[in-house]
């Protein structure tokens, strides 16, 4: 595949116009829009093919995290990215990934399809909920 610069593979939406950080996106605050703009600058700096979040949706209002999604769904196709995500917010986990793996007390207990998340006696299952 022939070099392509990383800002013709992004959404223009997702390319850093310059001054990213003057003005905030619309409900983001500024450590929001910062950590927003350092993902992905270094993920067009490196082109890494595998990223690691580790619960990145924490203490984000839920506007924002709307925008996460569809910003690491795009980074996702535009770069060829496996996305490997910690996270409590099954929502968000529901909406980024192939497949869920389910850990309890550092082992892998279960693979669920995102699917599954909606049903509310496997999540109480697994929660340790279960009646």
């Amino acid at each position: 595949m022939p070099h392509v610069a990383a800002e013709e593979r992004l959404d223009p939406r997702l390319v850093d116009q310059g001054h990213p950080l003057d003005e905030p996106a619309a409900g983001m605050t500024h450590e929001e829009v910062v950590r927003t703009a350092e993902l992905i600058r270094e993920i067009n700096r490196a082109e890494p093919k595998l990223i690691l979040l580790d619960e990145p949706t924490e203490g984000i209002q839920p506007s924002i995290v709307e925008e996460m999604v569809e910003t690491l769904q795009a980074l996702r196709r535009s770069h060829k990215l496996t996305i490997v995500l910690v996270e409590q917010d099954l929502q968000f986990i529901n909406a980024l990934a192939d497949r869920v793996l389910i850990i309890q007390k550092g082992t892998i207990t279960r693979e669920v399809s995102p699917a599954e998340l909606a049903d509310p006696d496997m999540v109480a299952e697994f929660v340790g909920m279960a009646g």
